[in-house]
């Protein structure tokens, strides 16, 4: 699945070569593969769009289903449960983390037990908060939208002359001789769409960034924001071992540090509110 939504891509350097081939005479540079897969896309979005029954700016259960199947890609390395054993070297180490930091600071620690999440539970446990943080952006991106646009219900019944007339300054610009009436015969339904269309495209690049995330992130607090209701330390032991093989330090020794962080910025949000 494509990071861009509903983007039509160049296709590879071979197939932009200027050798014909299947679906590339040499002097199309679109992939025509790209282009069918981007429009059974657009066309899947859609549809999730219409059964899900959101109205909002964000369709959230699109961005679950996207990450989530980001999440489990093969070619991002899948997904995997937590083992006992892994939950318990987290545990061990917040308990120690705590001991350490009772003594540098007086914000006591958090209540809540230490957890050990895979990627996907990271994104379920932290969706909510992820929502109050988003959704006001989101919805500011589409009153701007869709202050820029006429209203398809204002605009069903006009003519060419007087819809060229309702379009904003930058559209007419564009088209000093008015747009063609042919023209604005296919834009009228694609006003109404524009919402639509403006809501799946941001919900499947949240669902993107948040995959991404989830590749990433080692602990709840590792983004320096607070994304759970009540502060609970929580470390993602599979991004931890990752971690550490990339710097070349042992995962234990990377483990411990990012405890203590963990702890300290748990103890920060619940003693300190936002």
């Amino acid at each position: 699945m494509s990071n861009l939504p509903f983007g039509f891509g160049f296709g590879s350097d071979d197939a932009n070569s200027g050798d014909p081939g299947p679906g590339n005479s040499g002097q199309n540079p679109f992939d025509m593969n790209s282009i069918g897969a981007a429009l059974q896309q657009l066309g899947a979005f859609l549809q999730s769009a219409g059964s899900s029954g959101s109205t909002g700016p964000v369709n959230w259960e699109m961005v679950r289903d996207v990450a989530r199947q980001q999440l489990a890609s093969p070619e991002a390395g899948g997904d995997r449960v937590v083992a006992d054993a892994e939950a318990r070297a987290v545990t061990d180490a917040l308990h120690l983390a705590d001991v350490w930091l009772d003594e540098a600071t007086v914000l006591p620690a958090t209540a809540g037990a230490p957890l050990a999440w895979s990627r996907s539970q990271w994104l379920e446990q932290t969706l909510p908060m992820w929502q109050r943080y988003v959704e006001p952006i989101a919805q500011h991106m589409q009153q701007v939208v869709g202050g820029a646009m006429p209203n398809a219900a204002d605009v069903a019944g006009l003519d060419s002359e007087a819809l060229n007339a309702a379009l904003p300054e930058q559209f007419r610009a564009m088209f000093p001789g008015g747009i063609p009436a042919e023209m604005m015969s296919m834009m009228q339904p694609m006003l109404g769409m524009a919402q639509q269309l403006g809501a799946a495209a941001f919900s499947m690049q949240l669902g993107n960034a948040l995959a991404a995330l989830a590749r990433e992130v080692v602990s709840a607090g590792d983004i320096g924001i607070p994304l759970l209701p009540a502060a609970t330390c929580a470390m993602l032991p599979r991004n931890v071992e990752q971690l550490g093989e990339g710097i070349g330090v042992d995962s234990s020794d990377v483990r411990l540090y990012l405890a203590l962080r963990e702890s300290a910025h748990q103890r920060l949000f619940s003693h300190v509110p936002w």
